[in-house]
């Protein structure tokens, strides 16, 4: 699976890098959040387009629990919420930021249709309730942000001038930067031409609803283990 983040501990203390599409058909949530278990400090470091709304929100949750710094170098969609965890929130002078409301792909009856809506209701409630919380806006302003009408994008400035952000920073010397990208680049290299082109056709779903989650999960381990050779 491709990675999204990575992590180093020192005793109650950890320093989190987002890189990638975050849950999206590739690490669970679940396993950044085993890795929390005893951090009481956490520094995050978001250079990430998005993903799993849901996913996001999770670690959010997590980090918001304890003492959490951000530092943003792109955080767009649902890394825009996990930016959200922790102040102070620092932001590279020629960072962006993307706020929209999200999105869910789904198929099936009008009842599928309509759950999947109230769904997305209800999450879009939650991050309301977050953004106008951390950055101090009006309700009208949170609600046009998440109204579905356009994506919105702020650069650093725009960014503190929001709340999005408490400050700007001048982004380290670039072949520091360039450490966490390799390494995902490194992870992704090690894949097959199959491995590939199969992530990116999942990637096109970043939310898939069945109706029995632990059923499905049975029938692809099945064709996993009977289809899938190293």
């Amino acid at each position: 699976m491709m990675p999204w983040f990575s992590i180093t501990r020192d005793a109650a203390a950890a320093r989190i890098s987002i890189f990638g599409e975050i849950a999206a058909f590739s690490t669970p949530a679940d396993e950044l959040l085993a890795q929390l278990e005893g951090v009481r400090h956490a520094e995050v470091i978001i250079d990430s387009p998005g993903g799993s709304s849901t996913d996001a929100l999770q670690v959010h949750d997590a980090l918001a629990k304890i003492e959490t710094t951000v530092t943003i170098q792109h955080a767009a969609s649902a890394a825009a919420i996990l930016a959200m965890a922790g102040r102070p929130r620092k932001i590279f002078a020629d960072a962006r930021m993307m706020i929209h409301s999200p999105v869910d792909f789904v198929a099936g009856t009008s009842k599928h249709l309509r759950k999947s809506a109230d769904n997305l209701d209800g999450l879009n409630g939650r991050l309301a309730a977050i953004f106008r919380t951390q950055t101090g806006q009006s309700a009208e302003t949170i609600a046009n942000w998440l109204s579905g009408e356009k994506d919105f994008y702020f650069d650093a400035t725009e960014a503190v001038a929001s709340g999005l952000a408490d400050e700007i920073v001048e982004p380290p010397p670039l072949s520091e930067r360039q450490q966490v990208i390799q390494a995902a680049d490194g992870a992704a290299d090690s894949q097959t031409e199959d491995e590939k082109l199969f992530t990116d056709f999942l990637r096109v779903f970043p939310t898939l609803r069945v109706r029995n989650r632990d059923n499905f999960s049975r029938e692809l381990s099945a064709w996993f283990a009977g289809n899938v050779r190293e």
